[in-house]
């Protein structure tokens, strides 16, 4: 029999831009850039200016985007321990000892607040050590600036074909960026459009094999060619004029259904049991330990939930990799959608 329910998740088409008018001020101070893959690479050159670095630590749970630049410089790169402690009921940090000439790399995770996050990035700074704050995660979540250089990658917030951003703490940053490749542009925004065509109609699935070759496509020239490249025009200027308040609200509002009706049930454990007033969830996470079986059972009723993250190397190792789903709650969708995914949970 035919399911007819919409899609829940995957990539964003080329709806649902939330625009208003003006900037929202939200890229003030900071340099839009190609990709996250980009602001890391741009922050990190900037401090190679001043800085002789030795090594690089990045939180053994991470993806593999956030390692990709430093990999290609030849840099060294270390981990530290990251991991979901059941008792404490929260992520807890190993204690490391970074010197004056590494760099961390630090992250809090799908937009929720993480105290252990907020105490590593005072650490390394009381240590006279560099701290590049990944903020991909909380980019809507509100915060101090406490890093030296903060970056994000903004496609997985919003329906842009492109988008990167970077700022740093003190000083300004001095890159030259040339501008991206259009022909990759366009065909995103073209498999965008394949897609919103396909969720009106959900009833020709060549149009689906084309569109989800066009994404492919285009992920994978994402992690070939980022370097010292701009964001494309359009997206920026879906980015200045997106109402980041009205997709707050919503997804704080999704989260919110899904918390309640997760927090104390059988079988998942929420990774975060609370939404702050400051916190603007990307994703809500929890951990199971059938999660493939979840995971498939979501995917054959149109509900693409991916785990972050596939894991990318031997040295970063925490219990995350194999544990945990994230559940849909973006601005895409309202309390019906949220309802959808509680039932089949």
């Amino acid at each position: 029999m035919k399911n007819n329910a919409r899609e829940i998740g995957s990539e964003f088409d080329y709806r649902n831009r939330f625009l208003c008018e003006g900037d929202n001020g939200l890229f003030d101070g900071g340099l839009l850039t190609y990709s996250g893959r980009t602001a890391i690479a741009v922050a990190f050159y900037d401090i190679l200016k001043s800085h002789a670095i030795s090594t690089v630590w990045l939180p053994s749970y991470s993806c593999e985007s956030m390692a990709q630049p430093f990999y290609d410089l030849g840099v060294n790169v270390k981990f530290y321990s990251l991991n979901y402690d059941f008792k404490k009921n929260k992520i807890v940090r190993e204690d490391f000892e970074p010197s004056k000439n590494d760099v961390v790399l630090t992250m809090g995770y799908f937009g929720f607040y993480d105290d252990g996050n907020t105490e590593l990035v005072k650490k390394c700074r009381d240590n006279g050590t560099i701290v590049i704050e990944d903020c991909t995660h909380s980019l809507l979540s509100s915060g101090d600036f406490l890093a030296d250089y903060r970056v994000s990658s903004l496609r997985k917030w919003f329906a842009t074909a492109s988008g990167g951003f970077v700022q740093k703490r003190d000083g300004t940053l001095d890159a030259t960026l040339n501008a991206c490749d259009k022909s990759i542009v366009d065909m995103r925004i073209t498999a965008m459009k394949e897609k919103t065509l396909y969720l009106e109609s959900e009833s020709d699935e060549s149009l689906k094999i084309a569109f989800l070759e066009k994404y492919r496509r285009v992920n994978q020239s994402f992690s070939q060619n980022y370097k010292d490249l701009a964001i494309d025009s359009w997206s920026e200027s879906v980015l200045r004029k997106t109402d980041v308040e009205e997709i707050r609200r919503i997804r704080r509002k999704n989260a919110q259904i899904l918390l309640d009706a997760i927090c104390g049930a059988s079988g998942v454990t929420s990774m975060f049991t609370t939404l702050g007033s400051n916190d603007c969830p990307l994703f809500v996470p929890i951990l199971c330990e059938n999660r493939a079986e979840l995971q498939k059972k979501l995917a054959e009723n149109k509900i693409y939930c991916p785990a972050h993250w596939p894991k990318y190397s031997d040295k970063a190792n925490s219990n995350l990799y194999d544990l945990e789903l994230s559940l849909i709650c973006d601005q895409r969708y309202g309390e019906q959608d949220m309802e959808r995914i509680i039932a089949l949970l």
